[in-house]
């Protein structure tokens, strides 16, 4: 049993990972059950142990392998990492251990000549959860170490490519501005009376959506300056749409990527952050590649 890796396409590395971790689920059971024999098997001859404990591993393995890999292709937008949340996990994670339970219960219908019932199946969750606590605990901490490998590695690439910023005229100015006209005005207009602001394209940092709000940061006169428009992201986006190193990261934020100064990797993903901000901007999973490739075309 194991926690899914939020990609409803698994790459060869996250597949490999997937294999591997339903086959530790599979070793998990059948060394709980062969070895402590929390369910006293010991009355039973030895082969017929070994049997047994078998066939419940292999359905704990491959009824994680299965859920793994077809449910991202069986319903890929609730496995999509951009909606990602808790309770995705949970219901997961409660369908994973459904699955073993109803499946160990036919297995056991089938040898042992037993009939099904709602008592069977109650017994069986509970045998299912007990067993299960220790391979689930384990998986979610090697996916999670795992992540964090991947992405401060992805943090340290980018990092080594990022162009630094240079302080100009106590205003932000950056090798990347160079794709766009130096002083390309930016116009935001929000939905409420005299929402407008006017801004240069290397003044910009980052905007952050909240609600049917927006937030706008940038660096203006050797101050962060903050203000808030009654204005969606997306109609943000459309205003900046002719810009590449405008991008939106993230469902809840849009950066320029020309004043980026720093990159770090945790087992979320990857966090931007700028020089007079200490906000940490998220990158989704599934953009990284996409920043990468943004962030190489500013040295081209």
């Amino acid at each position: 049993m194991l926690s899914i890796l939020n990609q409803p396409f698994p790459s060869f590395s996250a597949n490999r990972s997937s294999l591997l971790l339903s086959i530790f689920a599979a070793l998990s059971v059948f060394s709980v059950l062969f070895f402590l024999d929390p369910f006293r098997m010991e009355m039973l001859p030895r082969s017929e142990q070994i049997q047994l404990s078998t066939a419940f591993g292999t359905i704990t393995g491959v009824i994680s392998l299965v859920l793994t890999f077809g449910l991202p292709l069986l319903v890929p937008t609730f496995f999509d990492e951009r909606r990602w949340t808790v309770s995705h996990e949970i219901v997961f994670v409660l369908s994973l251990l459904l699955c073993i339970t109803l499946a160990n219960c036919f297995f056991l219908s089938y040898s042992q000549s037993v009939k099904i019932s709602a008592w069977m199946v109650g017994q069986m969750l509970a045998i299912v959860l007990i067993i299960g606590s220790l391979p689930v605990s384990v998986s979610i901490l090697v996916k999670q170490k795992m992540l964090l490998k991947k992405y401060e590695n992805v943090a340290t690439h980018l990092n080594q490519i990022l162009p630094r910023p240079q302080v100009e005229s106590n205003n932000l100015a950056h090798p990347a501005a160079t794709h766009a006209p130096k002083n390309a005005p930016l116009c935001f207009v929000g939905d409420g009376k005299q929402e407008q602001l006017t801004l240069q394209l290397h003044e910009l940092l980052f905007m952050s959506a909240a609600n049917n709000y927006t937030r706008i940061v940038y660096w203006r006169g050797d101050k962060l300056q903050v203000v808030l428009f009654r204005a969606t992201l997306k109609k943000m986006a459309e205003s900046v749409a002719a810009y590449p190193q405008v991008f939106r990261c993230h469902k809840t934020y849009l950066v320029n990527l020309a004043n980026v100064t720093t990159i770090k990797g945790n087992s979320q993903g990857c966090k931007l952050y700028f020089e007079h901000s200490d906000e940490a901007i998220p990158v989704s999973r599934s953009l990284t590649k996409e920043i990468q490739s943004r962030f190489e075309g500013f040295r081209s």
